[in-house]
């Protein structure tokens, strides 16, 4: 009964700090940070969702889909690795509405965890992956 206990409370503990430190990268898991609604209360038509990851012998590659009715151009993305930019290393196109697009960096070699934030411009999407 006492074991039982201790793990209920370190798993509430868990919960409270993640929930106090407003963590942006939770292990796999994408988190979409929503931007505020427009004024006519509708969210952006520039919208990106990530559809999977990977990094490979130390190559990181992610595909999106612009989830907006507009094309997202290549200058309205950015990329930061571990809160360092490193969008010209991965942005080399756009995205037209309802497209999956795949990028990857083809200049740097990743090892151990990365922290991923992509900003697009209607939301912004973190995850974390280990290569």
């Amino acid at each position: 009964m006492l074991k039982k206990l201790a793990i209920i409370i370190v798993l509430i503990l868990i919960v409270v700090f993640f929930i106090l430190t407003k963590s942006k990268f939770i292990g796999e898991v994408p988190k979409v940070i929503e931007p505020e609604k427009k004024e006519n209360g509708e969210m952006g038509d520039k919208k990106i969702r990530l559809i999977s990851t990977s990094c490979t012998d130390g190559k990181l590659t992610f595909k999106i889909i612009n989830d907006g009715n507009v094309e997202i151009n290549k200058s309205d993305l950015r990329v930061f690795i571990n809160d360092e930019e490193k969008t010209d290393n991965f942005i080399d196109k756009g995205i037209n509405p309802g497209d999956v697009t795949s990028y990857s960096d083809s200049i740097t070699t990743y090892s151990g965890k990365q922290n991923i934030r992509l900003e697009g411009p209607d939301n912004t999407i973190g995850w974390g992956i280990t290569c």
